[in-house]
């Protein structure tokens, strides 16, 4: 039993200046994290990958001083095969939220640079990978109109994206709390229309082929994880959004846009809960 990874195809890491394999990755997690140019940090060593060879299931690596870190950027799509339960929120009995079975479709379309630093983006670059999919079990809802005609009315469609975003991020970030496992064990999608509701949505879904529960333990608290996380991003002190409250590492987005105000105003409404006052 690997204790990496769930995936039956795996690419080893090697270090060409010892040729040595230094770690295994499941496919999918190679495309992320040692796809061409990526950063790779390995026991206190820092590496940089000099190239992905999927015909032979190997990524090259070659030691590096690099003084920045590389992010993935990706497009993803989730198609529902069924779903499996549904309740509705006690505030909002319009509203259901789902357990799903569900297969989550990704392809890694290039990568940004950014300062170890600062943080700032140093470029672009873009890759031509293949895709992988996931079946998997998910969690979604769908945004109720009324709720999304007035995110839309006090903060632009640029608002709404990043509202919906946001809140994705912040109940990814949740789970940990509620459950034992890691932020990195839960994706996510919010997608301003999605055919099988025919409305905005928020995915969350298990990062493991057939999934492995966690999403099924976030259906059953899902009323307390949307309270939990309004207050986690109204306690944020940052403006914009942070590591703290909405910013993900496993972002495929660069975390862009994301907006805290509209995200809240959505998990307020979902479990209406009273707006935070000053004091």
């Amino acid at each position: 039993m690997n204790l990496r990874t769930a995936e039956e195809r795996e690419v080893d890491l090697v270090d060409t200046g010892r040729n040595e394999t230094i770690a295994s990755l499941g496919l999918s997690d190679a495309m992320r994290d040692a796809h061409p140019g990526a950063i790779y940090h390995q026991q206190g060593r820092t590496y940089e990958v000099t190239k992905l060879d999927l015909n032979r299931d190997v990524a090259e690596l070659s030691t590096t001083w690099a003084d920045y870190y590389t992010q993935v950027l990706t497009e993803k799509d989730v198609v529902v095969n069924g779903d499996l339960e549904e309740r509705p929120l006690s505030a909002r009995p319009d509203t259901p939220v789902r357990f799903a079975d569900v297969t989550v479709t990704e392809r890694v379309t290039g990568f940004e640079r950014r300062d170890s630093s600062t943080g700032e983006s140093l470029g672009r670059k873009t890759l031509d990978l293949p895709e992988t999919t996931l079946r998997t079990r998910a969690l979604y809802f769908p945004v109720p109109d009324d709720v999304e005609a007035d995110m839309r009315a006090d903060h632009g469609e640029n608002g709404f994206n990043g509202g919906i975003h946001a809140a994705e991020h912040g109940v990814i970030s949740l789970f940990p709390f509620h459950l034992l496992c890691d932020r990195a064990d839960v994706g996510g999608l919010s997608t301003p229309y999605h055919t099988h509701t025919d409305a905005a949505t928020v995915f969350v879904y298990d990062g493991y082929p057939g999934g492995v529960g966690l999403t099924r333990r976030g259906f059953e608290r899902v009323e307390e994880l949307f309270a939990r996380t309004a207050r986690l991003i109204d306690g944020c002190d940052c403006a914009d959004g942070c590591p703290a409250c909405v910013q993900s590492p496993h972002c495929g987005n660069a975390n862009d846009p994301l907006a805290k105000a509209p995200a809240t105003q959505l998990l307020h409404r979902l479990v209406d809960a009273p707006s935070p006052t000053a004091d």
